[in-house]
């Protein structure tokens, strides 16, 4: 993955940057939804990095910090992390970062999100 250095490296998603993708972030396939839950309320998510993820409001506002279970397709085991909402932007999308997301369950996101590069890859040349 590419990492973008312009933010501070604990400060992955500020919505206050000019910069708000300090990290790549990918959309999941519409055919493969990642199933996730902010404190047992169901969310659907945007976008996931490395570094966090965005979903559309259901209820939650900015400041709250919640526990993230995520199921990634593909994946065995379920991450559970801790996440912060920096803020809500005017199409109701919540902007999260991870606190303290550890090593395994970031390469499990990553692995995911290259799993959606090349599926989006192997869709554009199929549509050519």
């Amino acid at each position: 993955m590419f990492w973008k250095r312009k933010n501070k490296d604990n400060q992955f998603i500020s919505l206050e940057s000019q910069d708000q993708r300090a990290s790549v972030r990918v959309q999941p396939m519409p055919s493969t939804p990642i199933k996730a839950r902010l404190q047992g309320t169901p969310v659907r998510i945007k976008d996931i990095s490395g570094g966090g993820i965005a979903f559309y409001n259901n209820g939650f506002k900015a400041g709250d910090t919640r526990i993230a279970d995520m199921e990634l397709p593909e994946e065995e085991v379920g991450i559970s992390v801790k996440t912060e909402i920096l803020g809500v932007d005017k199409h109701g999308i919540c902007h999260c970062r991870f606190v303290g997301l550890d090593e395994e369950s970031t390469n499990r996101v990553h692995r995911y999100m290259l799993r959606v590069q090349i599926e989006e890859r192997r869709q554009k040349k199929q549509n050519k």
